[in-house]
């Protein structure tokens, strides 16, 4: 019996060693590879605010663009050297957790360059601090850890964080706008950039950026780009809006992104212009009444008794001036022509012109004989003869100038003869019935029944 127990004694002590040494070798292992894991139990460490992490996005790491507000959490900082009092915090590019070239995090802390000094924060009884600043424009890309370091011999006194902060953005967050006055009814639009990595954005139109003061239109964009984090957002002022200055804003992720007091862009709501309404056409009555009316008041309106414009009552005159002085025109031309067709004082039964002598042969200014007229036109010639110089002319009478048929000729005619030849007696060739051939225009042999 004591036999067999020694041999499963024996046998346990077989398995059981070798285990033991693979356990042994596995604790070595992980306590030399994971020094991390010891820190975080014995070292000082910083935090980053829960705010700076975006849940299933960067590995649970913190990102964002310049100008985020980042907040810090200290603990564990219970070396004398650095209990209660002021350290200094700085950004060093990399991942302090996994340094280049497989060196500690106190050596990356002290070596690695350049730091990035980002203020100092004090550290009370129980070893804690908590720190807040705006990402600085000199870290604009790239992953970065923070480190602490004492303010007496500037050694690192605190040399592990949670994990590198990504910078996605070299630009700060901010908003535009697309006009910097609007009415109240009227749109605007508000856009933004930066705002990374994409989230909801809380875009308002305020008295001021991130206080208390009354909100004129509130509302949510999304952000777009991973780098770029861009949005547009749209808004209808309302019409019971007062009008004043006023700004417009953004912020997202708990406040971690702002615009701050002096990113707003200012928005100038003024009162809504009034509108305009359609008056009917007005009638003819209604146009005379206005014309009169503003005629009296003497206002200055350009309306006449009339109702009409000016221009309108000019032309009116003058397009009856105008044809008054064309009906003058033609009474005087028809008046001309009638006076024209008017026939001589003596073939209306006038007295006879005088002699327009003297003549020698009846003494100076001597009146004609008895019963005598002068022939002053063939008009006064008895009908029958035409235009031919009556038969009882002689050639022993003075010289005148109204014969018809000779020029500068004139004849007494004598009552002794016949007024006229016989009716039977055939007109004769020439100019003169009576006396033919005598001035060569007729027959030259024609015999004369009356003798001369």
């Amino acid at each position: 019996m004591c036999r067999s127990s020694r041999r499963r004694l024996m046998a346990l002590s077989r398995v059981a060693l070798p285990m033991t040494l693979v356990l042994a070798c596995l604790m070595t292992l992980a306590l030399s590879q994971s020094p991390r894991v010891r820190a975080a139990g014995l070292d000082p460490v910083i935090h980053w605010d829960s705010n700076m992490i975006y849940p299933g996005q960067n590995n649970g790491n913190p990102w964002g663009p310049v100008g985020e507000l980042t907040t810090v959490h200290g603990e564990k900082f219970t070396a004398s050297s650095v209990l209660g009092q002021t350290i200094k915090l700085a950004l060093i590019q990399g991942d302090v957790n996994n340094p280049p070239g497989g060196g500690s995090s106190y050596e990356f802390c002290k070596l690695a360059g350049p730091k990035i000094a980002v203020g100092q924060a004090n550290v009370d009884g129980s070893g804690k601090f908590d720190f807040n600043f705006s990402w600085p424009a000199a870290a604009a890309s790239g992953m970065y850890s923070i480190c602490a370091y004492n303010t007496l011999d500037g050694f690192p006194a605190g040399n592990i964080d949670d994990g590198p902060f990504s910078v996605l953005s070299g630009g700060v967050p901010s908003v535009a706008v697309s006009r910097a006055t609007v009415g109240q009814g009227e749109k605007i639009t508000v856009t933004g950039k930066n705002w990374t990595p994409p989230q909801v954005v809380n875009v308002y139109i305020a008295a001021c950026v991130d206080c208390d003061g009354p909100v004129v239109v509130a509302g949510t964009a999304h952000s777009g780009g991973l780098h770029a984090g861009t949005f547009s957002m749209t808004f209808t002022i309302p019409s019971g809006a007062t009008p004043g200055e006023y700004v417009a804003g953004a912020n997202a992720h708990g406040g971690v992104l702002d615009v701050g007091p002096t990113g707003g862009k200012q928005v100038t709501i003024t009162a809504a212009a009034p509108t305009a309404t359609t008056q009917p056409s007005p009638t003819v009555a209604q146009a005379t009444a206005a014309a009169g009316a503003g005629g009296g008041a003497g206002n200055g309106n350009t309306t006449n008794v009339l109702g009409v414009s000016p221009l309108i009552f000019v032309l009116l005159i003058a397009g009856i001036g105008l044809l008054l002085l064309a009906l003058i025109v033609f009474l005087a031309v028809m008046l001309s022509r009638r006076g024209g067709k008017k026939p001589p004082a003596g073939a209306i039964g006038g007295a006879a012109p005088g002699w327009g002598g003297p003549y020698s042969s009846y003494g100076a200014d001597a009146p004609p004989p008895s019963g005598g007229t002068v022939q002053q036109n063939w008009r006064t010639l008895p009908p029958g003869w035409g235009d031919q110089t009556p038969p009882t002319a002689s050639s022993s009478m003075p010289l005148g100038d109204d014969s018809p048929t000779r020029a500068n000729v004139s004849y007494i005619p004598n009552p002794a003869y016949p007024p006229a030849p016989p009716p039977n007696y055939p007109a004769p060739g020439g100019e003169t019935p009576t006396q033919p051939g005598t001035n060569n225009d007729g027959l030259p042999e024609q015999h004369n029944p009356y003798g001369n």
